[in-house]
């Protein structure tokens, strides 16, 4: 499950990146699910993404399910 997670992560973020029409030195937000932090940490490295714009509080609320994107970016 996990690298099945991390790949299909990845992969879905990478297609978004390829649909917008931003520059490519615009680094985005990126707000996973809340669930592993392994997860995501194996996301943001196979994505190449700076911590900084990582946005990760499973670690002050864990996993908050439906309510994780409103949440991140309330909290951002």
């Amino acid at each position: 499950m996990f690298k099945y997670a991390v790949r299909r992560m990845a992969e879905l973020a990478g297609c978004l990146w390829s649909a917008t029409d931003l520059p490519a030195t615009i680094s985005p937000l990126v707000v996973p699910h809340q669930a592993n932090l392994r997860i995501i940490r194996a996301m943001q490295e196979r994505l190449g993404v700076d911590d900084s714009k990582v946005m990760v509080n499973i670690d002050k609320y864990g996993n908050t399910t439906g309510g994780t994107i409103p949440l991140g970016l309330a909290t951002r």
